[in-house]
């Protein structure tokens, strides 16, 4: 299951902060958004502080948002059943 907590941090190019984990996507102005897990708020909250970045946000992930819900479901069955192409983990 994934770490329901995600710390955002963004970092411009010539930033000099020190090294963070976490998978990163490097915008095409040299700004670095690292995204890093973590398993409660308060880990989260250390990560950000960590990363003595300005521009952090901690979000908390809901799986569940991206569920439809059961009425959906019950008005177009074909259209909700699973896809047999996708790949379970």
């Amino acid at each position: 299951m994934a770490a329901p907590w995600h710390a955002i941090l963004r970092r411009h190019g010539d930033d000099e902060d020190p090294p963070v984990v976490g998978a990163v996507f490097e915008a095409s102005d040299g700004t670095r958004f690292i995204f890093g897990s973590a398993g409660t708020l308060h880990e989260a909250e250390s990560l950000a502080a960590e990363a003595s970045s300005k521009m952090t946000t901690i979000l908390a992930v809901r799986p569940y948002w991206g569920m439809p819900a059961i009425d959906w479901i019950a008005a177009d069955p074909e259209f909700w059943k699973p896809n047999p192409m996708a790949k379970w983990r």
